[in-house]
């Protein structure tokens, strides 16, 4: 096949022989393909990165928690969200009787913000990613 050459006890690589096709054009197909991918691989990044902001912001709860273990009113529960209106908004609240649901009516427009952008506020030293998310804001339905 002539790939090695051997003189003696030197033996040479001579490569594969010209008949083997030269490697083709990639197709736009293929083109759309590794785009996605490289598109995808982006996206993934990001959320690792969100991920791993919400760990540190998790772990200086923790610690924060932990510092003050006698003072218990004082320390935060996970997970929780904060719903934010105008003080002249009207509330409907209603709950179901194992109290896992609750169903809540505004007369005002309101916004939802959850624990990580609480966090993310309370420790600003951890500022530097932005959050997926965020102040979610909605129109009340009447």
């Amino acid at each position: 096949m002539n790939v090695i050459e051997k003189d003696k006890k030197v033996i040479r690589w001579k490569g594969f022989p010209d008949s083997v096709a030269p490697a083709t054009e990639p197709t736009e197909e293929e083109l759309n393909a590794q785009q996605e991918k490289i598109a995808r691989i982006a996206q993934k990044r990001q959320l690792l990165a969100e991920l791993e902001h919400q760990k540190t912001l998790y772990e200086s709860l923790v610690a924060r928690n932990m510092s003050n273990p006698s003072r218990t009113q004082d320390q935060i529960p996970m997970p929780f969200i904060v719903v934010h209106t105008k003080q002249e908004a009207v509330i409907n609240c209603e709950m179901s009787p194992l109290r896992t649901e609750y169903f809540l009516d505004f007369s005002l427009p309101f916004s939802i913000h959850d624990d990580t952008e609480i966090l993310k506020n309370m420790f600003p030293a951890y500022e530097g990613v932005v959050l997926a998310g965020e102040g979610l804001n909605y129109q009340a339905t009447m």
